[in-house]
């Protein structure tokens, strides 16, 4: 009961601008494995050491085994929540699916790759620590850059990040080309750790910790906090843009041939299928502003302080603009 009160609590414990919950944007691995208390916005610059609140939690680590009933309490907290509002938590069928996986990896005598084995695994098959996603950024708008200028913006200005650039630039390359050695941060990161370990982790966290001017980015304070970044609003923009643009297009398929299923599939997707055509203009222009950033890297006019700044401005544009299209969806799919 203490977790679903605990779970209940988090989900009122304030919203983004588009109206998500800041829980729901928790993601599901931290969520697994950890007791979380969202830090409420009113709370909200509390203390200089702790800069900004908004969308920060703090997290307690459970044991293997233990955290599977506690997250099956967390988990139909969310499903219960879902039922009631399509636009919060998440689907029942999606929550048995994670708490029978749970249940695997902590049960399971054989549970993931050898530490010597996984970060080539994670580095080739491109897939992060919890099989959720990408390691590093890979699509059209990345697909130019070298390896060392792929990486999430929680990654932008850290010490993972100017190691990759500092070994490119060193072998022959640049922000704008492979040198003989690039990789991305986030393949530093792992093969560093798994091969070197501990001291690597803690140089690495205390650069991060002094240059953003953090605590909570330093080592052992960092271990019980957790942020929702850009990147988790990215990934929630094109998981529903995605589907919204795959169902308008089967939807307009099945007008052409068989009305009955077309007006079936609507009755199924109808949100899905409205939102389809905003979902495609809003791509084309985060691809627009995505064009301008490799205008901006390129530019031989601007000092490095600008480019710096243009391209935090470009990232907001990209955060506001996808942002709006998750207000409109969830404005759409909530239960008035």
């Amino acid at each position: 009961m203490g977790m679903v009160a605990l779970a209940l609590m988090n989900a009122a414990a304030g919203d983004d601008d588009d109206g998500i919950a800041w829980w729901d944007k928790i993601p599901a691995y931290e969520k697994e494995r950890n007791i979380i208390i969202v830090i409420p916005p009113y709370m909200k610059n509390v203390g200089t050491a702790i800069p900004d609140s908004t969308g920060r939690y703090l997290k307690f680590p459970l044991p293997y085994g233990w955290n599977v009933p506690l997250y099956g309490a967390t988990l139909s907290v969310d499903a219960a929540r879902n039922a009631a509002n399509p636009a919060e938590g998440i689907p029942a069928s999606k929550a048995s699916i994670d708490l029978m996986t749970s249940a695997f990896k902590a049960f399971s005598p054989v549970n993931g790759l050898p530490p010597n084995v996984d970060p080539f695994y994670r580095h080739f098959a491109n897939k992060n620590s919890f099989g959720e996603g990408q390691l590093y950024p890979e699509n059209k708008f990345s697909e130019h850059k070298p390896d060392s200028e792929k990486y999430s913006s929680s990654m932008k200005g850290g010490g993972w990040q100017e190691w990759a650039s500092f070994v490119n630039e060193a072998t022959g390359g640049n922000q704008f080309k492979e040198g003989l050695v690039s990789l991305p941060p986030a393949v530093w990161r792992n093969y560093i750790k798994a091969f070197i370990g501990g001291p690597a982790s803690f140089a690495t966290g205390s650069y991060d910790a002094y240059s953003e001017d953090d605590i909570t980015k330093a080592p052992f304070v960092r271990k019980a906090f957790g942020e929702v970044s850009a990147r988790h609003d990215q990934t929630k923009f094109y998981t529903i843009a995605n589907e919204a643009i795959k169902a308008e297009k089967a939807y307009n398929d099945a007008r052409k041939s068989d009305l009955p299923t077309a007006e079936a599939m609507y009755q199924s997707d109808k949100v899905l299928i409205q939102i389809g055509g905003q979902a495609e203009r809003v791509q084309k222009r985060l691809g627009e502003i995505y064009k301008n950033d490799s205008l901006v890297k390129d530019s031989k006019t601007l000092t490095d302080e600008e480019k710096k700044l243009k391209l935090k401005i470009n990232e907001r544009r990209r955060s506001d603009i996808e942002e709006e299209f998750l207000k409109s969806w969830r404005e759409k799919v909530s239960v008035k």
